[in-house]
């Protein structure tokens, strides 16, 4: 009877041990404008793809300082998408193109605070043809780290544009916006320094570059979407704790299997 007991407890522990893995939460958001006679809308489709649901989701346009923020939904279960239309009225002077941030604000089971980013544009008057360009690309988060990004002018003349760097409420940026003078047809590099505020280890964070200028008369913006790792802890126990957690149930299964096997004793 002791045996049978120490046996259903064991499998008990394996049971919790592989079911322990805790879901996540990917948010995947699709975001177009629509220019009308009254304003900008933004229309905005996001997803839950992962496995666990997502709570106080909150949908939120940025433009020039101006925020329009969606209702909440009080859970966004896998699969499951969340719409809003949200209306901006820019004062604008300049036609041409401009991007529009898109924030997607939610928690997850244990309330804590998480933020997707993603962004749409819209042309204003007039159509430009875009001549300068952001290289994306991907880093390493250890602590504080550079984000470099290479900007390409591809125009014959030379071009003083602004870049402002876009990140997740979990991560800190400084600056946030920095000035670049290029030359006709070549290259410069802006640094972005980079914190970890909450950000979890182990995550990929997409960074979202606006890069904008003037001339001739117009407006000109081009987004490109980087990526941040976040390092996972070097911890030796956390390094190794699928193989510990290996090693212990490896040695459980043989104390188990010794006690089913040893002869029982004789009263």
């Amino acid at each position: 009877m002791k045996r049978l007991l120490f046996s259903i407890l064991y499998l008990a522990v394996i049971s919790w041990a592989f079911s322990a893995e805790a879901g996540f939460i990917s948010i995947q958001t699709y975001a177009t404008c629509t220019v009308m006679q009254d304003g900008v809308r933004i229309n905005v489709t996001t997803t839950n793809m992962g496995d666990e649901a997502a709570a106080n989701v909150q949908i939120h346009a940025i433009f020039q300082n101006t925020v329009r923020s969606s209702g909440i939904k009080p859970a966004l279960k896998p699969g499951e998408s969340f719409t809003a239309f949200l209306t901006l009225h820019p004062q604008l002077s300049l036609p041409g193109s401009y991007p529009v941030e898109v924030r997607v604000d939610f928690h997850d089971l244990n309330g804590y605070l998480f933020s997707s980013l993603s962004h749409a544009s819209f042309v204003y008057q007039e159509g430009v043809n875009m001549q300068v360009f952001v290289r994306p690309t991907e880093v390493v988060m250890t602590g504080k780290t550079r984000l470099r990004l290479e900007v390409l002018n591809m125009d014959r003349v030379e071009r003083e544009v602004r870049i402002r760097l876009i990140v997740p409420q979990e991560l800190k940026v400084n600056p946030a916006e920095q000035g670049l003078r290029i030359k006709a047809q070549g290259k410069g590099k802006v640094s972005f320094k980079l914190k970890n505020f909450s950000a979890l280890e182990g995550s990929v964070y997409p960074v979202i570059s606006f890069l904008e200028y003037e001339a001739d008369g117009r407006h000109y913006s081009n987004v490109a979407e980087s990526k941040v790792r976040v390092a996972q802890d070097q911890n030796f126990f956390k390094k190794h704790s699928v193989a510990l957690i290996i090693f212990g149930l490896a040695l459980g299964l043989v104390v188990v299997l010794f006690q089913l096997l040893r002869p029982d004793k004789k009263a």
